[in-house]
């Protein structure tokens, strides 16, 4: 019979997964803790003009989608318009997790956050499953995982030299360091629906290989 390599290593994999989240947690965890007493942390620790970074707007905009969730619509309506707008069928992810958020009755914020690290999970979980496929040692599954989720291109240069501005370099610079789902780890670290997106895609091409393995081409 032959070796599930993924089942072997589904416990190392879910225990490095849970250490990936608890160190994506961190910049929250100060965040919240360091927030000054006539001030309100307001869940996202994200700026413009850090590296990869995702703006505030684009990540209180899900919020507000989830809003309209909470009050019980699936449908999104744009409501940032003096137009009429119809309900249309957008953002059903954010919309359908701000149903959850009212049905569990957890406050939006919070509830976006448990939804981005199940996500998170979903993905890592992927991602074992994917690299076992190709690597047969247990070390090497897990330091791929490891590699793949704080993986950047240029931006930790900005970490290493904080005096440089993104703006030096004009229109010849890297990819990810404007824009955050080039790079996996700004992707799993605030942005919901990118690792779930991840996910997906890497199941999608996880069935490709394995049905063209066994010749199952009518499948594709």
């Amino acid at each position: 019979k032959k070796e599930n390599i993924f089942q072997t290593n589904f416990l190392y994999t879910f225990i490095l997964a849970i250490l990936i989240i608890g160190i994506l947690m961190i910049p929250y965890i100060i965040s919240y803790l360091r927030t000054p007493e006539n001030y309100t942390f307001i869940g996202f620790d994200s700026s413009p003009n850090v590296a990869g970074s995702v703006s505030d707007a684009d990540l209180f905009s899900y919020i507000a989608k989830m809003r309209q969730g909470y009050e019980g619509n699936i449908l999104y309506q744009n409501r940032y318009t003096i137009e009429e707008s119809s309900p249309t069928a957008l953002f059903i992810f954010y919309t359908i997790l701000g149903n959850l958020s009212r049905f569990f009755s957890v406050n939006l914020v919070l509830f976006y956050f448990i939804a981005n690290y199940i996500c998170d999970l979903i993905l890592i979980l992927g991602l074992g499953l994917f690299n076992s496929h190709f690597f047969k040692s247990k070390k090497w599954v897990l330091i791929t995982i490891f590699m793949i989720c704080f993986s950047t291109g240029y931006s930790f240069l900005y970490i290493l030299f904080p005096g440089l501005s993104i703006n030096q370099f004009g229109n010849d610079i890297s990819a990810d360091v404007i824009i955050p789902e080039f790079s996996t780890f700004t992707s799993i670290m605030d942005v919901c629906h990118f690792p779930f997106c991840i996910s997906l895609m890497l199941f999608i091409f996880f069935i490709i290989i394995k049905n063209s393995e066994n010749n199952l081409y009518y499948f594709l």
